[in-house]
């Protein structure tokens, strides 16, 4: 739960960045936190495993951005419009190597670049069954040395502008002890 609420509230920092206007930052923020709902269509077992997963576990994985995408493509409402393209393309990589479609730079839907950004930061920050969290310090390392990349080069200089305010986010919804 606090996990959507976090990527959410960074999702929110970075569209206002961005200079999107307060509705379509709002909507935004609001989609953002059906990015993973594919995920209730993969296999418990593989989701909560402690370790590495298998190829073929990592692959089922991957499927979540599918599953989601057809979760909510029928749904009436730009919002969940909004939600269904963020959820399919989440994972893809700014230099074509993310996954399913191997989208590249500008074919990633913008709010999906916005969303990857703030994902992938609160999945470093987070301890996980599988690894002990990252600090947030290397976490912001980890994702300015991805600019181009991984990430869309200006939406990382955002987060790197707004640091602080990613940092309020983390203080405001922590995960439970």
């Amino acid at each position: 739960g606090q996990h959507v609420k976090r990527v959410a509230a960074y999702t929110e920092i970075l569209c206002r960045a961005m200079g999107f206007s307060e509705e379509e930052t709002w909507k935004v923020s609001v989609a953002s936190m059906m990015h993973d709902v594919g995920k209730i269509c993969v296999p418990r077992e593989i989701l909560h495993k402690p370790g590495r997963l298998t190829d073929d576990e990592f692959s089922e994985i991957k499927k979540h951005v599918d599953y989601g995408y057809k979760l909510l493509k029928n749904s009436p409402g730009e919002i969940m419009q909004l939600a269904a393209g963020i959820a399919k393309q989440h994972h893809e990589r700014f230099d074509g190597k993310g996954y399913q479609n191997k989208l590249e730079g500008e074919h990633i839907n913008i709010y999906a670049r916005c969303v990857a950004v703030a994902d992938v930061f609160d999945a470093l920050v987070s301890k996980r069954c599988y690894k002990k969290s990252w600090t947030p310090e290397q976490a912001r390392e980890e994702i300015l040395s991805q600019a181009g990349q991984q990430f869309d080069p200006q939406i990382t200089k955002l987060f790197d502008e707004h640091f602080d305010e990613f940092l309020k986010v983390m203080e405001n919804y922590p995960d439970a002890p």
